[in-house]
């Protein structure tokens, strides 16, 4: 239990490493690119407390194996393992945003910075409404949901992660949400996260939430030239799955990198302490 304890707890950090790269990574390009753009409130609540705090919460489920090994984890917050599993996930999502990118823009959906400019500067929900940051928005929660599923699988020391329902269970209901809201009409939900959304719907929403909290949901209009920011469905199609291939790729890469073999390569061209031959049993 307490190897268990130790490889789940070194999870959790790179979980957290990743979230807070990857979300900065996200703001950067839509403030470069993306004309100042700007996810919604409620998406950043959603990332906080579903994924951040939430998924956290069920990856210390884990359980341990039954059979001891005679080696123990990594118990370095900066090896040679946490650094190459936190930045091959980081260099495969980089890649795939990329791409994602030059597809929403080569669609025509670009944004229009003429407009951007029109908008007051210290009006950062005004900014919410372009199809960057909606596409963004449900990119980035696809990836961070996944990404504490891949450093939940079992590898040496933790039972397989499907023993683990609480967090099978979470990462499925998150990742089928964001899916429905790619894909479902408008809706007061979709109008409060800024995806998928009509200046008329925008308007009507009428949520039991302070103004101070979620503008969008005290009937903000949207903030888009065109009037709404509803995805093309070809978009939906190629959005889904660029999300799901990022997260595929980063499942397979997770598990060719927890292999014995790789880890044993590290250890040997790193110089890392771990063969059990060379531990005082």
């Amino acid at each position: 239990e307490g190897r268990c304890s130790l490889a789940t707890a070194l999870s959790a950090y790179k979980f957290l490493v990743v979230y807070g790269v990857l979300l900065s990574f996200v703001k950067s390009v839509l403030l470069i690119f993306g004309g100042g753009s700007c996810m919604s409130q409620a998406i950043y609540f959603l990332m906080d407390v579903a994924i951040l705090l939430g998924l956290s919460k069920v990856m210390v489920l884990a359980r341990p194996k039954e059979s001891l090994r005679i080696r123990s984890p990594t118990s370095s917050l900066l090896g040679p393992t946490t650094i190459v599993s936190v930045c091959i996930m980081l260099l495969v999502d980089f890649l795939f945003i990329v791409c994602l990118y030059s597809q929403l823009r080569a669609t025509g959906l670009g944004v229009d910075v003429d407009y951007q400019a029109t908008l007051p500067p210290q009006a950062w929900w005004m900014r919410s409404d372009t199809y960057e940051a909606a596409s963004c928005a449900i990119w980035v929660c696809v990836q961070l949901t996944n990404t504490a599923f891949v450093f939940s699988l079992g590898g040496m020391f933790r039972d397989r992660v499907y023993r683990n329902r609480a967090l099978i269970i979470s990462t499925a209901v998150l990742q089928l949400f964001f899916i429905a809201i790619t894909f479902l009409p408008t809706s007061s939900i979709s109008c409060l996260m800024r995806i998928n959304c009509t200046d008329a719907a925008s308007r009507a929403v009428n949520l039991p939430v302070p103004a101070w909290m979620a503008r969008p949901a005290a009937g903000m209009p949207l903030y888009n030239p065109r009037g709404h920011n509803i995805f093309p469905f070809p978009w939906k199609v190629q959005l889904t799955i660029l999300s799901l291939a990022n997260a595929i790729v980063n499942i397979i890469m997770a598990r060719f990198l927890f292999s014995a073999a790789f880890l044993k390569f590290l250890r040997t061209h790193t110089n890392s302490p771990g063969e059990s031959d060379n531990l005082m049993v």
